[in-house]
């Protein structure tokens, strides 16, 4: 897999065999709780960037495959990074919803910073890190 920017709506890209994708999902009571009872399944890895040039950082690119928005509120990456997503909040309701075909990014350096190594992020994109932990340039799991 190449390393690039985030990749465009219309053509997710596929992540390598060695890598296993495997959603945990925290509040199945978050969920039940959105207007429709979309699926974890239907949330894919798009875009893994494992390797990225010129010491750029590394991202994960997720997106919701589905025509339902989804509330990842408190969903987990383990293993090969660890991170967990915010809670919900109230202040900020949309901020833990995907809707229907929308991508959100994972890093492990702060938004601004991914937002400065990778300008053409559109803003809309919402952006979650710092992850602890990195990814493997041989294979890992997520």
């Amino acid at each position: 897999m190449q390393p690039s920017q985030p990749s465009q709506p219309s053509q997710p890209s596929v992540a390598t065999p060695q890598y296993r994708v495997r959603a945990s999902l925290l509040s199945l009571a978050a969920l039940v709780a959105t207007s429709s009872f979309a699926c974890a399944e239907q949330v894919y890895f798009s875009e893994i960037n494992y390797h990225p040039k010129d010491g750029k950082p590394e991202f994960i690119e997720i997106l919701n495959q589905s025509a339902s928005a989804i509330d990842f509120a408190n969903w987990r990456l383990s293993d090969g990074v660890e991170y967990e997503f915010p809670d919900f909040d109230e202040g900020d309701p949309q901020r833990t919803f995907m809707c229907s075909f929308e991508r959100i990014l994972v890093s492990g350096v702060d938004e601004a910073t991914l937002r400065a190594a990778y300008p053409t992020i559109p803003a809309g994109v919402k952006v979650f890190g710092s992850w602890t932990g990195a990814l493997s340039n041989g294979g890992d799991n997520i």
